[in-house]
């Protein structure tokens, strides 16, 4: 999993990419309705300076986090209208029309409290007993003033702005080395702005910080000992909410801190680096790139997507997933796309990802059609393919075909060579490669990535066990057909042969009895005639060939070999029989085809499915159901649970994974946003709408059966993040 340990995320539905457009302004004016020109709230005023390497009084909110079990990051002005976004944006996402939107002016919220008017409320904390308590307490002089002060200060100044009040937080981490992070929605003033002008430009404002007092274990332990306990990270650079899918504060092993900033009244967004000990800034990335997202190694190493132009919006086709290894060394993974989604390996030693887009290999334009998931290695090789890996047989029609031909190398490898080798010569398949090549072709359980259809999720447990959701592609059972060569007795019922008959059920089944051949007397004309005419006598048997054979003559390890069949030895062959009670039937299997069902000769049907990555076998297995569409995919504690919509029922549930592959339905009626392990070893936190009831809540539920739900009071607003914290 990504090293930023915010363990229910930020996003309420799907981000589109990153537009690179200078939307300063249209952030400023979207995200919150009191900022001051410029961006910045104003929270300390002139005459108040942080302890940030400066003097004076402390102008920074103050974080206790004394017996804390949990943090939770709320939005506590949104009320209904966070829930109505979440909603209709997972409408959106299944393809729903318009009388499944919400309107949010029936929609309960079971949580307490008043509506807050600043960010205070904002970080909330869980005690053991789960008792919900503010995290934060603002400056107490960031009240907002209603009424500036008559005159004009004394005569010689003009009367101080009114103070701002204090910024939502956006997110909150967790670093492996034990610090905690928090970014808030936007900038805010803690220095005494003397030099006039945009606090954020002259360096007197700041948006992300780490929290002073120690390590995680001692903020739990003991209440802050002094006021405003922030550290700013850079007073330099802002973080925009409007850039899509960027993660904020990602670590690599020595507790580093990466996160993306924007330049002030500029569009160029950087990844940096804050060294955890000296408190340097590096930047990781080319200010010329324009960065779409990116995730750190605990090496140190980065993968990210971005593109090379940031004017007008970019070009998604002109987009490229990239490898910064630990020395600063740059590799190009892949190119031509908008959409790149990458996980790391988990179970890798080394800098590996996962990830949905073109095929880097493959010198043609980049399209959807070659959209495949694949495993990258920076220590494969010197070259492209080397580097990189197929995890699965992709949904092009050609990848398909040769899944059910088993002309994959690894195919090869186990079953050897079907009817036809490489060399177009004609070949006698084992019966292992019969058997299987059969199951593949009336199997309806392989479902296909890629070839047109996009995958949205990539989760792993810690076994490097691999899951996906999207759009799949299941496969439609086939039929198998064969040609077979018949000598000797032998029924034919419709055209068809039928080994099992004898010349008295054939007749009653309606079929034709058939002894081809002729003697070597030159005047017998039947086997019986044959054998009972005077002197040694053979019965020279002739071929009688059918085609598009069903039935298990297609994939029977009786038939005779190539060799064996074209043989002159009458012993092996048997071209040529003297007895009457060697005068039985043998076949040969000429071909082997799999006949596709659908009258648009398409192999699948196309699901919004998940499903779980075979990286032996490489094909997908699909476990949600077919009158399912999958929305969000959880991996915790190695269980895995998705949210789904029933296009058979029309509602929402939660839904787990057994060990068995079957699944287990948590919630009905229920649109879960956010889950995670609630930290007692039975309990996982969920946030969603009930429908039953109409109502937004807050609690936890089982994680075994009966999955018995909780709701959680003294929470106010909508639930954002939730973070679980070690015992203490």
């Amino acid at each position: 999993m990504r090293t930023n340990l915010v363990v229910m995320g930020l996003a309420l539905a799907a981000t589109a990419a990153m537009s690179c457009n200078n939307k300063k302004n249209d952030n400023n004016n979207n995200n919150n309705n009191n900022n001051p020109p410029g961006g910045v709230s104003s929270v300390g005023g002139p005459g108040n300076v942080s302890g940030n390497g400066a003097t004076g009084s402390a102008a920074l909110p103050t974080v206790n986090m004394a017996g804390a079990r949990s943090l939770l990051v709320v939005d506590p002005s949104a009320g209904a209208a966070g829930l109505v976004d979440a909603h209709n944006n997972n409408v959106a996402k299944l393809g729903l029309d318009d009388s499944y939107l919400l309107d949010g002016n029936s929609i309960t919220l079971s949580l307490d409290g008043a509506v807050a008017t600043d960010g205070s409320k904002s970080l909330e904390k869980t005690d053991g007993s789960g008792n919900v308590t503010s995290a934060m307490t603002a400056p107490k002089d960031q009240q907002q003033t209603t009424a500036a002060p008559s005159g004009n200060n004394g005569g010689n100044q003009p009367p101080p702005p009114p103070q701002q009040p204090l910024p939502k937080i956006q997110t909150i981490a967790l670093s492996p080395t034990g610090e905690v992070y928090l970014e808030f929605a936007q900038p805010f003033q803690i220095k005494a702005n003397a030099a006039g002008g945009d606090p954020m430009a002259n360096g007197d404002s700041c948006q992300i910080f780490q929290v002073e007092g120690g390590t995680l274990a001692q903020l739990q332990a003991a209440p802050p000992t002094s006021s405003g306990n922030l550290l700013c990270l850079d007073s330099d650079h802002m973080i925009n909410s409007w850039s899509g899918n960027l993660s904020v504060f990602q670590f690599d092993s020595a507790g580093n801190v990466y996160y993306p900033g924007q330049v002030p009244n500029g569009p160029t967004m950087v990844v940096y680096k804050w060294d955890r000990k000296t408190h340097a800034l590096t930047e990781m990335i080319n200010s010329n790139i324009c960065v779409q997202d990116f995730l750190v190694t605990p090496s140190g190493g980065l993968f990210y997507t971005g593109q090379s132009a940031c004017g007008g919006g970019g070009n998604g086709n002109g987009g490229f997933f990239r490898y910064i290894d630990n020395t600063g060394a740059l590799t190009e993974i892949a190119r031509g796309w908008s959409n790149f989604i990458y996980q790391p390996v988990s179970t890798a030693t080394s800098d590996q990802a996962v990830f949905f887009g073109p095929d880097p290999r493959s010198a043609s334009v980049a399209s959807w059609q070659d959209a495949c998931l694949f495993d990258f290695n920076p220590a494969g090789g010197s070259t492209t393919a080397a580097r990189t890996t197929p995890k699965v047989s992709c949904g092009q029609s050609n990848d398909i075909q040769n899944w059910l031909n088993m002309n994959r190398d690894a195919d090869i490898a186990q079953y050897g060579y079907g009817f036809n080798n490489n060399n177009g010569q004609q070949n006698d398949p084992s019966s292992s490669w019969l058997t299987e090549a059969a199951k593949r072709c009336t199997s309806d359980s392989q479902i296909f990535a890629g070839g047109g259809n996009q995958i949205s999720s990539i989760a792993q447990d810690s076994k490097g066990n691999l899951f996906v959701i999207g759009d799949v592609g299941k496969k439609i059972a086939g039929t198998v057909e064969c040609g077979i060569n018949v000598r000797g007795p032998h029924c034919a019922i419709a055209g068809m042969p039928d080994l099992t008959k004898t010349v008295s059920t054939c007749a009653s089944a309606g079929g034709a009895w058939k002894d081809d051949g002729n003697c070597s007397n030159g005047t017998s004309l039947t086997s019986d005639e044959c054998f009972a005419a005077s002197g040694s006598q053979s019965w020279n048997r002739n071929q009688d060939f059918y085609q598009n054979v069903t039935g298990s003559l297609c994939t029977s390890g009786g038939a005779m070999s190539a060799a064996n069949w074209n043989s002159n030895n009458n012993a092996v062959s048997l071209n040529s029989v003297q007895s009457q009670n060697a005068n039985t039937a043998v076949y040969r299997i000429q071909n082997f085809n799999c006949q596709n069902p659908s009258s648009d000769g398409n192999w699948t049907a196309v699901y919004q499915g998940l499903g779980k990555v075979n990286t032996t076998t490489q094909t997908l297995s699909l476990l949600s159901g077919t009158s399912e569409q999958a929305l969000n995919l959880w991996v915790i504690n190695d269980v895995v649970y998705y949210s789904a919509f029933d296009v058979s029922s029309g509602e929402y549930s939660l839904e787990t994974i057994n060990s068995d592959g079957t699944t287990s339905t948590m919630a009905s009626n229920l649109e879960v946003y956010h889950l995670n392990d609630a930290g007692d070893g039975t309990n996982l936190y969920f946030d969603g709408l009930d429908f039953t009831d109409n109502s937004y809540s807050f609690g936890t539920i089982l994680s075994a059966s009966p999955y018995t739900r909780a709701s959680k009071t003294g929470l106010t607003g909508t639930l954002k993040t939730v973070v679980i914290l070690p015992k203490i």
